[in-house]
């Protein structure tokens, strides 16, 4: 798994709250094309793998910090709307979520 920066500031690229990560390098070109093709420009970038179990949970976090969607190879419609992809949830969001319609179902 890799996430695109920005290859001067090594910034994350963030695109209008989603922030990419790449499973395969070989369709990392195709990928830009379509976010171009929605208007997306660009400096130089390049993939940081996310080395091990570690590091991808200090960057989920720090996603999920900042209320942006991590999506895994993510290709979008003109409208911006996700047609390709995974979306990744924040496990700790969805279980305080869950517990909070069962004490409205309790009620």
């Amino acid at each position: 798994m890799c996430l695109v920066r920005d290859v001067d500031t090594e910034r994350i690229i963030n695109l209008s709250n989603v922030v990419p990560i790449i499973s395969d390098p070989l369709i990392f070109n195709d990928i830009i094309k379509n976010w171009e093709t929605l208007g997306f420009q660009f400096e130089p970038m390049e993939l940081k793998i996310i080395k091990s179990d570690k590091d991808f949970d200090y960057y989920m976090r720090m996603i999920f910090g900042d209320d942006r969607v991590p999506i895994i190879d993510p290709y979008f419609d003109k409208n911006f709307k996700l047609i390709k992809g995974y979306p990744i949830g924040d496990m700790n969001k969805m279980i305080a979520e869950k517990e909070n319609e069962q004490k409205k179902e309790e009620k």
